[in-house]
C-alpha cells in the first residue's frame, strides 16, 4: 500500500487523469490514470462495494480513458486480477499476448 506522499506525488505527477465519484459526500469510487507521453495507464479502479453493478466503474474508466486519450495517448493498457478480466473486456479492453511482469522492491 502507497502511502500518502507517495499518493500525493502521483497525483502531482499525474493532473487532472484521477477520477473521484461522491455519494452524499462519501467517496464511493475513484480511478487512477497516468500518462509518459505515448502510454496512457489506468493504475487502480475502486468502486465500494456496496454501489458495484450500477455503471459508476465504468463511468470512471470512461472518464479517464477519455483524458488519457485527449492528451495523446495512443495505447492504455491495464493490469488486473484474473477475476476482474470480464468487467474490463465489457468496457472495451482486450486481452493481449503481453504477459505482465513486474520487480518490486
Amino acid at each position: 500500500m502507497d502511502s500518502l506522499d507517495r499518493f500525493r506525488l502521483f497525483l502531482e505527477k499525474n493532473p487532472e487523469l484521477s477520477f473521484v465519484t461522491e455519494d452524499g459526500g462519501k467517496i464511493i469510487g475513484t480511478v487512477l490514470g497516468s500518462f509518459d507521453g505515448r502510454r496512457g495507464y489506468l493504475q487502480k479502479l475502486v468502486v465500494d462495494k456496496n454501489y458495484r453493478g450500477r455503471g459508476i466503474g465504468k463511468n470512471l474508466i470512461d472518464l479517464a480513458v477519455k483524458k488519457l486519450q485527449d492528451q495523446g495517448a495512443l495505447y492504455i493498457p491495464i493490469s488486473c486480477d484474473a477475476k476482474n478480466t470480464a468487467f474490463y473486456q465489457k468496457v472495451g479492453f482486450k486481452k493481449t499476448d503481453q504477459i505482465p511482469m513486474s520487480i518490486s522492491k
